[in-house]
């Protein structure tokens, strides 16, 4: 795979303002001018606002995000929702993760959609039905002997 070093000058970014908020959008790129990429698209696969609900746990309130209600289930989907929506806005391709399951189902699933290939290196011990959802959305998934984080070094 190659290998290309993305920097991004923030002083040519423009400044994000409250005008720059699409409310008519129900989803995280109602902030897409923030990134400061003119016409960028979004690669999304339906996911909303998730939810904040107010809980009392052990004694405490607390605010609870639903975040299964993201496309594959994962707040992870955020992350990938953005980072390929720049990355195919830029042509990068293909795309390496590693993960040890939900990273890698995400950024699958996102690549899928933004036609790039994801390639994901994965610890042998993996669990094999978060692998297998990799798969199902086209990912090329090769397992590796020892720990997660040896895999983590070996992507980088």
């Amino acid at each position: 795979m190659r290998r290309r070093q993305l920097t991004a000058d923030r002083r040519a970014a423009p400044r994000h303002t409250r005008a720059g908020i699409n409310p008519g959008r129900p989803s995280r790129w109602r902030y897409a001018d923030a990134l400061g990429i003119p016409g960028l698209k979004p690669v999304a696969l339906g996911e909303a606002r998730t939810p904040l609900l107010s809980r009392r746990l052990v004694g405490l309130d607390v605010a609870v995000k639903m975040e299964t209600q993201n496309s594959t289930g994962s707040f992870k989907d955020r992350g990938s929702s953005v980072r390929l929506s720049v990355l195919r806005a830029q042509v990068v391709t293909p795309v390496l993760e590693d993960s040890s399951g939900n990273g890698g189902l995400s950024v699958a699933a996102y690549c899928a959609a933004a036609g790039i290939h994801a390639k994901i290196l994965a610890p042998a011990t993996s669990s094999p039905a978060k692998l297998s959802q990799s798969r199902f959305h086209g990912a090329e998934v090769e397992l590796r002997p020892g720990t997660r984080q040896g895999t983590a070094d070996e992507a980088r």
